[in-house]
């Protein structure tokens, strides 16, 4: 793949100076010289390693939440005309497609809110097919295409959609949908759910024993708790004799802390575009794929699919803290 041209007209001072501070570079010439010396510390690395931005053309290494030359990121930088042109204008045939899934996936939205409202009413369903539907909503992130009259969608957070589709707060909401990742169908319906959170709470290492306790002993989660208190004490005196814990280190302003998440979890890829809106669905390498996954803390992990100099796809995965939305429905929750 052909290397783009470096343009250091589009460098800007303030991130150039950024990342040498990062990297312990010092150099208090003008804007050429210091971009320079960034140049030359990035020419060290493998082609493999590097990333050249969208840009400037500027080659760095993944640690860079954005470009260090000029500050742009895979969300907000100019795509390449080449690429562009071939997804500017879509075919009848494509556009067909996309509207068909599109239509699809709403049907299937329709149908779990169905099944869920009807198992709320008791009419046919139980607990844990509110469960599955839930989970099946969120992890394809079906909840997303709720749209009104323009065509914009109807909700922009997780904690919105589930309190006015479903009447649910996110906090139950979230953990019926964390019972379908540990548990089944039978441990459900024969254990309950009120001992399965006792369960859940306990720390992995922990969590057989207790899940065999109430399966065999049928233990009620009252007894479940204690043995669980129990269970803890222990760890922490076994980990007493180990001696103290070394103090946590503070994070470094280019870390984030996530959140805990499922062991798998699907992630809808959309097609990249210019203004970085998310509703097109990916079909092809082509395409550019972006996605991102919201976590409980309000971390959203983006997803970038794109290729470095030397032509090998890589994943690039940005973590960053998500703007609450100003919106009245946060203020009926």
């Amino acid at each position: 793949m052909a290397a783009k041209e470096f343009l250091i007209g589009r460098c800007k001072g303030e991130f150039v100076d950024v990342a040498l501070a990062k990297l312990s570079l010092r150099c208090k010439r003008k804007l050429p010289e210091r971009v320079h010396l960034l140049r030359q510390h990035f020419a060290k690395f493998p082609a493999k390693e590097l990333l050249e931005c969208s840009n400037c053309g500027g080659d760095s290494t993944s640690d860079f939440e954005r470009c260090p030359y000029c500050g742009a990121t895979d969300s907000d930088v100019a795509i390449d005309p080449s690429i562009t042109a071939q997804l500017a204008k879509p075919t009848e045939e494509q556009l067909t497609a996309d509207k068909a899934a599109e239509a699809h996936k709403v049907k299937e939205l329709d149908r779990s809110i169905g099944v869920i409202r009807k198992a709320r009413s008791k009419v046919t369903g139980t607990i844990w097919d509110i469960a599955c539907e839930l989970r099946k909503v969120h992890d394809q992130g079906l909840w997303r295409l709720r749209k009104d009259d323009d065509g914009q969608p109807v909700y922009t957070h997780w904690k919105t959609f589930v309190h006015k589709e479903v009447g649910f707060s996110s906090m139950y909401a979230w953990q019926l949908i964390q019972y379908t990742h540990h548990f089944n169908r039978d441990d459900f319906e024969n254990v309950g759910s009120s001992k399965l959170l006792e369960v859940m709470k306990a720390d992995e290492e922990n969590r057989p024993k207790l899940l065999q306790a109430a399966r065999q002993d049928g233990l009620s989660a009252t007894k479940l708790r204690r043995m669980r208190r129990r269970l803890e004490g222990e760890s922490e005196a076994h980990s007493l004799m180990r001696g103290p814990k070394e103090p946590e280190p503070r994070l470094p302003a280019d870390r984030i802390v996530m959140a805990v998440v499922p062991v798998r979890q699907t992630v809808q890829l959309f097609k990249r575009t210019s203004d970085g809106s998310l509703s097109v669905p990916a079909t092809k390498l082509e395409d550019l794929p972006v996605g991102e996954m919201r976590m409980e803390n309000e971390v959203v992990q983006r997803f970038v699919i794109t290729k470095n100099r030397e032509g090998h796809l890589m994943l690039i995965v940005e973590c960053k803290r998500a703007p609450r939305p100003k919106d009245d429905d946060e203020s009926a929750e």
